[in-house]
């Protein structure tokens, strides 16, 4: 427990740290000066695309959680997980704290923990897929539009992309019942790796539902152009002079960049990223970190009128329809 509390306080700092050192390359009162001149319009539009992403997320999920049988679980339920995880997650890690909590919540309306945990596996890992496909065409394509861009992203997005194909095709085949029986410190692990091994092997059926993972990953890469809109429409609410084309060429990089977890929340490294790649098409310090702190506050701000009306107008009473897809 010391040594968990050590290494959150360790991330948090180094996350002051590196923001620290980001926030000496910009103008502070340029920045103040942007927030508040900031056209609420697009940032009105930004918030609803991001409560629509929520919406699309859910209906993605449950593609995954009901591929067994069709109205395991409901849509509402499915929508309800992502808007208390997402509130969650402006206070614990991300990812992972967002994922325990859809899992609780999905598990508490009657899925088999098994079952949910071995969804949100696969979603994680084709949805990581999907965004390195993504990434290392939106690359490509960004060094070709500017050639002085050295391709050494391109290359490692693309290599990266590689080594999870191969991850992926051999979790689907490994054998790990056997693999936890040969570790005698295993072998006698009790629910927890129980509900593991369990969940590993509900997670391999997934191999015999092609064509829902192949949706799934092609659903997910049009969910990431939700994410470039919405941050486009960011830039241009505090008059950035940049194009859509240019951000649907970095705006997925910095995506998936930002979640490597070094530091609590990203904090940080987000700031670092959005400043980087997009100072590579022309994007001023100072914008590219206001764009990036505007995307935080949308992030939370945007997704609690909505959590609210689930949660305490009564709203889950309503059924909704389930989401599934018939293969």
């Amino acid at each position: 427990m010391l040594n968990k509390k050590l290494g959150l306080g360790l991330k948090i700092a180094l996350g002051f740290i590196i923001l620290w050192a980001v926030m000496r390359s910009i103008d502070i009162g340029e920045f103040f000066m942007l927030i508040k001149d900031a056209n609420l319009i697009y940032v009105l539009l930004c918030g609803g695309l991001l409560n629509i992403d929520r919406f699309f997320m859910a209906f993605k999920w449950g593609l995954l959680i009901n591929h067994k049988n069709k109205g395991d679980i409901t849509y509402y339920s499915l929508v309800k997980s992502y808007y208390l995880s997402s509130v969650v997650s402006s206070i614990v890690p991300p990812t992972v704290g967002e994922d325990i909590v859809r899992g609780l919540s999905v598990s508490r309306d009657g899925m088999n923990t098994e079952h949910v945990l071995s969804s949100i596996i696969t979603e994680r890992i084709f949805g990581t897929l999907s965004m390195f496909f993504l990434v290392s065409g939106t690359l490509f394509l960004l060094t070709w539009r500017y050639p002085q861009i050295d391709r050494a992203l391109f290359y490692g997005a693309i290599t990266l992309a590689i080594i999870l194909i191969f991850f992926i095709v051999i979790s689907f085949y490994l054998p790990m019942g056997r693999f936890i029986q040969s570790i005698p410190f295993l072998r006698s692990g009790g629910r927890f790796v129980s509900l593991i091994n369990k969940s590993y092997t509900a997670y391999q059926a997934y191999r015999h539902s092609k064509k829902r993972i192949i949706i799934f990953v092609l659903l997910s890469i049009l969910e990431n152009c939700f994410v470039v809109v919405g941050i486009y429409w960011i830039a241009l609410s505090i008059s950035v002079d940049v194009t859509l084309i240019d951000m649907f060429l970095t705006v997925p990089a910095i995506t998936l960049f930002s979640k490597i977890p070094i530091t609590f929340g990203g904090l940080g490294v987000q700031e670092g990223i959005f400043v980087t790649l997009l100072s590579l098409i022309g994007v001023p310090t100072t914008q590219a970190f206001t764009i990036s702190i505007l995307g935080r506050v949308i992030n939370i701000v945007a997704v609690l009128p909505v959590f609210i009306i689930l949660y305490f107008w009564g709203l889950n009473r309503a059924e909704l329809p389930n989401s599934h897809i018939n293969e």
